[in-house]
């Protein structure tokens, strides 16, 4: 698991005078010091590789079990698991990341659940980014838990989510919502896109 800490540099800013006692604004960093707030964040990384790979890297042994079974419930079988230290790899049944046809939705509420298993133990989102720029990788999202008691701001585990994803050139889904956000959702279209919505398209989107 990686390790981060926060350490502060202070420097202080003393004038030089000369002879002439002119002031010069140069700073003196004669005296420095060092103060450490004692920060202590634990940072993994989830990244998706090819069209059926999930690889946990630096998460900790009972993290790895959470995914699993996330992955389980979420999405189904697991084809097979291996270590690629200092990593751990899901490789799934089916094509999650080609997120189209019958798999769509699935694969999309896949990763709302990654993200909210996450959050559940104590994990928060930081950044994703695609930084192998691989035409087989896909985007990696780093991760941070702080250490409680020591001042940092600790994520709320409470939380409820879903997915909202955009499809074809006019198509909405909302995944997983609330009947109450898609009421909500459903008004602001009418609202504010002039040609409004079709109403004999609209889906539940629950398996």
């Amino acid at each position: 698991m990686g390790k981060v800490h926060d350490t502060t540099t202070t420097f202080t800013h003393r004038a030089n005078i000369d002879d002439a006692g002119t002031s010069s604004d140069l700073p003196d960093y004669s005296a420095v010091s060092l103060e450490s707030h004692h920060l202590s964040a634990d940072i993994c990384c989830i990244s998706l590789h090819g069209n059926d790979k999930i690889r946990l890297i630096e998460a900790p042994f009972d993290l790895i079990d959470s995914i699993r079974e996330t992955i389980l419930d979420a999405w189904g079988p697991i084809q097979k698991e291996e270590r690629i230290p200092p990593a751990h790899q899901f490789k799934l049944s089916g094509y999650p990341w080609v997120g189209s046809g019958s798999e769509g939705v699935k694969s999309r509420r896949l990763l709302y659940r990654l993200l909210k298993t996450m959050v559940e133990r104590g994990w928060n989102l930081i950044q994703a980014a695609d930084v192998s720029k691989d035409s087989v990788d896909l985007d990696a999202m780093f991760f941070e838990r702080m250490t409680p008691g020591l001042g940092a701001s600790v994520v709320d585990r409470n939380v409820d989510m879903f997915a909202v994803s955009f499809n074809k050139t006019d198509v909405v889904r909302l995944i997983d919502a609330p009947l109450v956000l898609t009421a909500f959702v459903r008004d602001v279209i009418a609202k504010n896109w002039s040609k409004g919505y079709d109403n004999k398209s609209n889906q539940t989107c629950t398996k």
